[in-house]
């Protein structure tokens, strides 16, 4: 068992620069804004090592938070129990926080400066962000064969999200305040969301002397929760349902060889979709009723085959470990869209569609020399 105590210290800071017109390069700074917190913790454990066939540990962290002087207390418990010399049950519970986040954006593009900005709750009004996850499963472990199956659920709370509303002053993004020089822009109201996280994981395992061969497989779904935009949850842009590896490495002595083949179903493409609570100009504001979710498209699957070849020896004097390969990325050379993204550019601005790729065929070599 264990007891302690500890005392985390958070600071960021944003450093703003003005511009003098739209696409002009930044002419020094405008403001500095600095936020501080710390966060005090005890925390403690009671483990129960001598249970028949079980292992118990119990957990109870308190956080106390002076960003918005909030105390909260965080349970986390973990059992497993051996049904024989095969089988494993196992558990595990347990409540979580977090005190810097920045916002969650219904879009594609991470080059807006207000997605690079991360943020922490100094304000008693906001609250921080909050998860609570639970997981069971059971391993199988016979000889050479390992089979291990986990279920999980996972819920975070207070996420912040942002609606357009009309043009007025710009907002600093760390206090809240008007931006100095008055700069006008899409000024969105404050949204509260939930993300809600449920899948399984599958995994098989086989060792056949040198050989090493496994395949994991994970379902998932993955769900925003914004009732001030849809009356239902809708898929998280990164959901992806779908997600399957299947890999095999080859050991003999300092020769060392891996395959691999990738799968994952495509994520959600909300391009020019009505449903999507886009972000981006005066679509919708906070007033607004929300819709209804809608149907749901979606990218195509992704898939690719990567391998690599590795030789280790030591040099004669033995003071030095070379190890040389060469691996090879999306051998067959698979054309794998992830996004689909509108792009404005030019005066008077237009606006364009840019897809993004995974990377295509890909040879590389490797030389990595260790003194001993």
């Amino acid at each position: 068992s264990t007891l302690g105590y500890e005392a985390t210290r958070l600071k960021s800071t944003l450093s703003l620069e003005r511009q003098v017109r739209p696409n002009a390069p930044m002419r020094g700074p405008i403001g500095v804004t600095e936020q501080q917190a710390t966060v005090h913790s005890v925390f403690g454990n009671y483990y129960i090592p001598d249970l028949k066939n079980f292992m118990f540990d119990l957990g109870l962290r308190t956080n106390y938070y002076t960003g918005n002087e909030s105390l909260r207390l965080e349970p986390r418990l973990f059992i497993n129990y051996n049904l024989n010399d095969h089988i494993t049950l196992k558990t595990s519970a347990g409540l979580y926080s977090q005190f810097i986040a920045r916002n969650v954006f219904f879009d594609y593009s991470d080059l807006a400066l207000d997605k690079l900005v991360w943020q922490l709750v100094t304000n008693k009004e906001d609250e921080i962000i909050k998860s609570g996850q639970f997981l069971a499963g059971l391993s199988y472990q016979s000889g050479n064969w390992l089979f291990d199956f986990d279920a999980y659920y996972k819920r975070v709370e207070n996420i912040t999200a942002s609606s357009p509303g009309t043009q007025r002053p710009l907002e600093d993004p760390m206090t809240g305040g008007p931006m100095p020089g008055g700069q006008m822009g899409p000024n969105p109201a404050r949204l509260i969301g939930v993300i809600n996280s449920r899948g399984m994981d599958f995994l098989i395992k086989r060792k056949i002397r040198n050989l090493n061969i496994w395949a994991n497989y994970t379902l998932s779904k993955v769900d925003f929760d914004f009732r001030a935009l849809k009356t239902d949850e809708f898929p998280a842009n990164y959901d992806q349902r779908h997600v399957l590896n299947i890999s095999a490495i080859y050991q003999q002595n300092q020769f060392r060889a891996s395959l691999g083949w990738l799968y994952g179903s495509g994520v959600p493409n909300y391009l020019g979709d009505t449903f999507f609570p886009t972000v981006e100009g005066p679509r919708r504001g906070p007033e607004a009723a929300p819709t209804p979710v809608g149907e749901i498209r979606r990218f195509d699957a992704t898939h690719q085959m990567d391998a690599s070849f590795a030789y280790e020896f030591l040099s004669k004097s033995k003071k030095m470990k070379i190890t040389t390969g060469v691996s090879f990325l999306n051998i067959y050379d698979r054309s794998n869209l992830l996004e689909t993204v509108d792009i404005t550019i030019g005066r008077p601005p237009q606006n364009i569609q840019s897809n993004r790729y995974t990377i295509g065929f890909a040879p590389d070599f490797m030389l990595r020399i260790q003194w001993l």
